[in-house]
């Protein structure tokens, strides 16, 4: 029987070497997908340590996701929010620097890693991210009112001023918000206003001992003098270790005449470690 084919070693060859790759992919397929599933478990797994607070337990299921998924963007998202709980801000900004890498639009990525940043005073960084994550996002309250601690810090008052009236404009139950522009007000002479904004904060957290104190401070220049020893005295009811409650409401006890009052603020501010709490009672107490 005639026939135009013929055997050729070489193409057997060759369809062999086709069969073992093709095998190869598969297996790697598998793998791929097997590794995929198993790096989900440890990301789920590390979600409900996240939630129960067990964050050195979500951390190393986290770590067993991206071992397995290197682009594992939610679990590389998440581990650096645990990093952010277990203090590690320098790790947790690594972590999100990877996210942004893979997602160069994730907002909350900025947003962290601003906020990482603003902790290790690179405010210049956090203004930056900040302003990022603002860009993808323009009604984001919170990047707001991060922004302006960092201007705060930097010394832009009238730009913050102007992040916490946004940030209060999109979300009106923002305490810090409320308090940081209180204390900008403060800064510029409006003690009114200021006192205005810590009785928001205070309504919405009447546990905020610094929203007492800085209101206390404003009741002082407006010479409200009994009003401004109620907020000491609240500071220290609710933090009996805040030296400059103590020293303040010293003097203020001082200028009412009750001098004894007064001498025992500042001897409890000088226990916390207030340096001017020593002088006042060498000039006054002996």
């Amino acid at each position: 029987m005639d026939s135009d084919w013929t055997y050729n070693p070489k193409i057997e060859i060759i369809m062999k070497i086709i069969k073992k790759i093709f095998l190869i992919q598969i297996i790697l397929m598998l793998l791929s997908c097997n590794n995929q599933n198993e790096s989900k478990n440890y990301y789920n797994s590390g979600i409900t340590k996240f939630e129960l607070s067990k964050y050195e337990e979500a951390l190393i299921d986290f770590n067993y996701a991206i071992e397995l998924d290197s682009n594992f963007i939610a679990a590389l998202y998440k581990r650096g929010n645990t990093k952010i709980r277990l203090g590690n801000y320098l790790g947790a900004i690594q972590d999100y620097d990877k996210v942004i890498k893979l997602n160069p639009k994730d907002t909350n990525a900025f947003f962290q890693r601003g906020f990482s940043k603003g902790v290790l005073l690179d405010n210049a960084g956090s203004i930056q991210d900040l302003t990022k994550a603002i860009e993808l996002n323009p009604n984001y309250s919170l990047a707001y009112s991060n922004r302006g601690n960092a201007k705060s810090i930097t010394g832009d008052l009238k730009g913050a001023m102007q992040d916490y009236n946004q940030a209060i404009r999109l979300d009106k139950s923002l305490v810090n918000a409320y308090r940081s522009r209180g204390y900008i007000k403060g800064e510029f002479g409006d003690y009114r206003g200021a006192i205005l904004d810590y009785n928001s904060a205070l309504q919405l957290n009447p546990n905020d001992a610094e929203s007492y104190f800085h209101r206390g401070r404003s009741y002082t220049e407006l010479k409200f003098i009994n009003y401004a020893i109620q907020d000491f005295s609240k500071v220290i009811d609710l933090n009996p270790k805040h030296s400059k409650a103590y020293l303040i409401r010293g003097s203020l006890k001082l200028y009412i005449g009750d001098k004894n009052g007064a001498c025992i603020d500042w001897y409890n501010a000088a226990e916390l470690g207030d340096i001017k709490a020593s002088q006042f009672i060498m000039k006054h107490c002996y």
